[in-house]
């Protein structure tokens, strides 16, 4: 066989092999679509399987390609995380100082002090505090229990270790004359709780003055007159005025939600000035009445008409003479005089009985028939001069229906 032939033989076989070769690694998807009367038959290469990984050949450590660039680092943009503790890390001396300033900004003592009613909460020492409470003694101070791990709410009178009393007389200020064992216990309600503090009364002038006026000055109403020691402030019995009025709140719920404001886990444990408080606000609505109605001010020389020492709420809108009414109206014509009628409507009250007091029958009367009520000795000696009629005349309107039923 020539050199020629069998060259020619083998590159045949080198051909059929590489397209056997070929058609092996290629899978193929027949594909028949319907034209008309005609089919069409395609072939679609199918991807081969996946080559299997092989790993990279292992680099040389001291290889230059694993070594960072400088340059490329300092291109390279930091994350948030990275810029914020930048931050932090430049401000931990400012931190450190602004965490071990725990000294109070007015003595430089130790914060453990905070006030419950102000608006701003700052912390204070217990001296500082008092200082600025002084004109404000009823205020919840809240200080730091270092053993029990939280506030602990106290008075004023409790900050010091050898006590501290409210000072009357001298604008929140310490009398310059004191008595030895001056601090009296006492006992103040005002809006935000019961307070059972300490007070130390005014001794100028060799002797104590009168201990209400000194309490009515401060703006306490004491709950008695001999040697008061509980007041109520001016603004519980304002409030407790209004809130009756508007929302018809009793006064049993009202000082009870104290007691729960003074502490609102043993409320029990708080004492109950209920009766106290009681008897104060009957004094309190009459003082308010007299005052608001001029009988404080001198107002029966100016309105002279109309009954002196009274306590009633007149219309002002109904035509009364020498008060709302033009000089001359006794000569308005027929036809227009009633303009100036003024009507008064009368009704029985047949509840009234329901105001005598069945724990305390010799209860007084404050306002001893100025207002509404007639004074009740005046009114017992009226009816003593009415004749009294007889069962006879009470029941002779009821003789025909007695004598029908007695027919029938």
């Amino acid at each position: 066989m020539s050199l020629k032939k069998r060259r020619a033989e083998q590159a045949a076989l080198e051909a059929e092999s590489s397209r056997i070769h070929k058609k092996r690694e290629t899978a193929f998807a027949r594909q028949r679509t319907f034209i008309g009367d005609e089919i069409k038959v395609t072939l679609k290469a199918l991807p081969l399987d996946p080559r299997p990984l092989v790993a990279p050949p292992i680099a040389d450590p001291a290889s230059p390609a694993l070594v960072p660039s400088l340059e490329c680092a300092s291109k390279k943009k930091k994350t948030q995380t990275s810029e914020l503790l930048d931050e932090f890390r430049d401000a931990i001396p400012r931190l450190l100082d602004l965490l071990l300033d725990s000294d109070c900004h007015g003595c430089k003592s130790l914060q453990t002090t905070r006030c419950v009613d102000c608006t701003v909460k700052v912390m204070m020492c217990n001296e500082c505090f008092i200082a600025s409470h002084a004109l404000q003694p009823t205020h919840w101070a809240e200080v730091w229990d270092h053993s029990q791990g939280f506030f602990v709410r106290h008075d004023i009178s409790t900050l010091r270790p050898a006590g501290y009393a409210i000072h009357l007389g001298h604008d929140g200020q310490p009398c310059p004359n004191p008595a030895s064992n001056t601090d009296l216990l006492f006992q103040i309600i005002d809006v935000n709780g019961v307070h059972n503090t300490k007070i130390q009364f005014c001794y100028c002038n060799g002797s104590v003055e009168d201990r209400v006026s000194q309490l009515m000055k401060s703006h306490l109403f004491p709950a008695t007159l001999r040697r008061p020691t509980m007041a109520f402030t001016f603004n519980v019995l304002k409030s407790f005025h209004l809130h009756h009025l508007e929302s018809k709140v009793s006064a049993y719920d009202f000082i009870g939600a104290f007691r729960w404001l003074t502490d609102n886990a043993f409320a029990h444990e708080t004492s109950d000035p209920y009766p106290q408080f009681r008897m104060v606000m009957r004094i309190w609505r009459i003082l308010t009445a007299t005052k608001r109605l001029g009988q404080a001010h001198g107002i029966d020389s100016v309105l002279t008409h109309r009954p002196r020492g009274n306590l009633l709420v007149y219309c002002p809108s109904c035509p009364k003479p020498h008060f709302n009414m033009e000089k001359g109206w006794e000569q308005t014509p027929v036809h227009l005089r009633h303009l100036n009628q003024m009507q008064d409507t009368l009704d029985g009250n047949y509840h009234a009985n329901k105001y005598n007091k069945n724990s305390d029958p010799d209860d007084v009367s404050l306002f001893t028939g100025r207002a509404y009520f007639p004074d009740d000795t005046e009114y017992r000696a009226h009816l003593e001069k009415i004749p009294k009629n007889s069962r006879d005349e009470v029941f002779l309107s009821l003789n025909p229906i007695l004598i029908l039923t007695r027919d029938a």
